[in-house]
């Protein structure tokens, strides 16, 4: 199979994008509970780093996440901006099983303490009796994984949900959809990338796996794309030559499709090799400046947005005599 190669680009903040319900009876509260105003700021830090932000049940819920960083301690920091009246926190613990409540807070920095299943203002100590040591032993799949070709570049445009927690992400691919003996490629820190060096013609299947150290989450369910067999730009038809003068021969062709302009080829002999060119917009051209009672062999390629046709078949054609002065 030939090897796909990737085009990493600069990282970005990992956002946290997935969403799930909640119920607005249930909300927990924590101390200094408040609804932040539009633009407040809200940090949130959490010791897993599994944090999911959803506003399911609220319509107007809007935020943005403005950066994710690890402190290096065990906790993890989210800083989030609200656009409007509520902004709910939902936290998984390392397990992936059980759910803590949801909290809506007001602005300022919060510590989410796994001890008490708290929302707190003032920085929780790690134990192990809380399972608070911040050790990530649990990634999830990634989801909504895509692959979309790009006819501008051809390349592969391959996106998945973040996975919070995951430091890195390896990309298996294959032409069958079977993860079994896919290939895979090096591992990247962004969850998006752009993938060239796939074959024309082949349909090509992508799986994602979330990964933190030794922890490596399921393979992601796949996205598939199939990468367009290249159509050859088509050499001009029907191209014929007519003298007009003593310097100048026009020459016609008929149009290719996918074709946007035209080189037009001339020479003295029946060798492309020591052809002169000019170029044309439309479906014939004026060739000017050539030499009087002399016989021009003409050829026409197409050229396209990135390519250049073939030569077309051959056209003849002699310009006429000069008179003589005494005529």
């Amino acid at each position: 199979m030939k090897r796909l190669f990737l085009l990493l680009m600069c990282a970005g903040l990992l956002a946290v994008g997935c969403k799930m319900e909640t119920d607005n009876g249930n909300v927990s509260a924590p101390s200094g509970n408040g609804q932040p105003d539009s633009g407040d700021k809200i940090i949130l830090h959490s010791p897993l780093g599994y944090v999911y932000i959803s506003g399911t049940g609220n319509p107007d819920i809007d935020y943005e996440i403005l950066a994710m960083s690890s402190a290096g301690d065990g906790w993890y920091q989210y800083i989030i901006e609200a656009s409007s009246a509520e902004i709910f926190f939902l936290i998984a613990d390392d397990n992936w099983e059980n759910i803590s409540p949801v909290f809506y807070v007001t602005e300022g920095e919060w510590w989410y303490d796994r001890a008490t299943g708290e929302m707190v203002d003032t920085k929780p100590e790690l134990n192990d009796d809380a399972g608070g040591s911040g050790d990530i032993s649990f990634l999830p799949a990634p989801e909504e994984v895509t692959a979309t070709y790009s006819e501008q570049d051809g390349s592969i445009f391959l996106f998945w949900t973040p996975v919070p927690g995951a430091i890195s992400y390896e990309i298996f691919y294959n032409t069958i959809n079977a993860f079994e003996n896919a290939d895979s490629l090096d591992d990247l820190a962004d969850y998006y990338t752009y993938i060239t060096g796939a074959e024309a013609g082949v349909t090509y299947y992508f799986w994602i796996k979330a990964k933190n150290g030794t922890v490596v989450s399921d393979f992601s369910t796949y996205a598939q794309c199939r990468v367009p067999q290249k159509e050859t730009l088509a050499a001009p038809t029907g191209v014929r030559a007519t003298a007009i003068s003593t310097d100048t021969v026009q020459v016609f062709w008929n149009p290719a499709e996918g074709a946007s302009s035209y080189r037009i080829y001339y020479s003295t002999s029946n060798n492309t090799a020591y052809a002169q060119y000019t170029t044309a917009g439309g479906s014939s051209v004026y060739v000017s400046g050539l030499n009087s009672g002399t016989g021009y062999y003409f050829w026409v390629k197409s050229v396209g947005t990135s390519e250049i046709s073939d030569f077309s078949l051959v056209s003849y054609a002699v310009t006429q005599e000069e008179k003589p002065t005494n005529w």
